[in-house]
């Protein structure tokens, strides 16, 4: 199945945890977060998740998982007592189909559809940002042998418009290296972005140019193939530079700390597994 889509373009990798992954996923600036929960063989390891912020409202997430190790639910209780949830689907290719986000203040369905080859061809979000429920689906097509799509258009459907266009380009290892993407305001707008890779074809730079500014990510990997840092540079109106770094256990992530200009926020990651 092909992982270049809409909102894993700019995927970080995946940080391993026995036979399991936490995967963490970097989004184009302005796109809906999605978490890619985990779907892997025997039993899940990850446990629990805490986070502490500068605001002083800590949460801790606790994961619960299928008879396949299959991530099915994430609850989140917080300091201040509210709840944030957010529950997984998956089909018998273990595909996941939809991803149903719960917080105080907010409600947001992603479903996302498969054709017969296990490629992605629609993801649609749902949500009630404005008070009123909208649906925006992007629709990839034109894909080639290896499953990328070459082509892909994000639709208003609640509106019956559509918002933009973007066209991919591959390497011959099928490694996705450029986007264009036509913003079809009036008169249209036009960005894109050039990705870089490592011997070890490992993402370590994107950079995305648009007519306001440029916006550079830079990864730093260790010999084990772990992602140790990550940083946002954005000269880009309300895009805002950040600095991010992790430390492991093995080849377990424990913490991550996120740094802007605001202050620090780090996450702690706690594992009860039976490998």
């Amino acid at each position: 199945m092909a992982t270049n889509y809409r909102f894993a373009i700019l995927a970080l990798g995946l940080i391993g945890c026995g036979d399991n992954n936490v995967i963490m996923i970097e989004l184009l600036p302005g796109e809906p977060v999605v978490q890619i929960a985990t779907a892997v063989p025997g039993l899940p390891c990850r446990a629990d998740v805490t986070t502490t912020n500068p605001s002083g409202v800590n949460g801790t997430t606790v994961f619960t998982y299928d008879e396949h190790g299959r991530e099915i639910l994430a609850s989140t209780t917080y300091s201040d007592g509210t709840t944030d949830t957010e529950s997984f689907g998956w089909d018998n290719q273990d595909h996941q189909v939809y991803d149903h986000e719960i917080s105080s203040d907010l409600e947001v369905d992603f479903d996302i559809v498969y054709d017969s080859l296990g490629d992605v061809v629609d993801l649609s979000e749902t949500d009630n940002f404005d008070g009123e429920l909208d649906t925006l689906t992007t629709h990839y097509a034109n894909f080639d042998g290896r499953g990328n799509p070459a082509t892909s258009t994000l639709r208003d459907v609640t509106n019956a418009y559509d918002l933009d266009e973007q066209d991919y380009t591959y390497d011959s290892g099928g490694r996705l290296v450029h986007v264009d993407e036509a913003v079809l305001d009036t008169p249209p707008t036009y960005q894109s972005v050039d990705i870089a890779y490592d011997e070890s074809t490992r993402t370590t730079t994107s950079r995305r140019q648009t007519d306001d500014g440029v916006e550079v990510h830079t990864r730093v990997y260790d010999e084990a193939n772990h992602l140790l840092s990550f940083d946002k540079s954005s000269t880009i109106r309300f895009v805002s530079s950040y600095h991010q770094t992790y430390a492991y256990d093995g080849d377990r992530l424990t913490t991550a700390v996120y740094a802007n200009k605001a202050g620090a926020e780090t996450t702690t990651y706690l594992y009860d597994c039976s490998n």
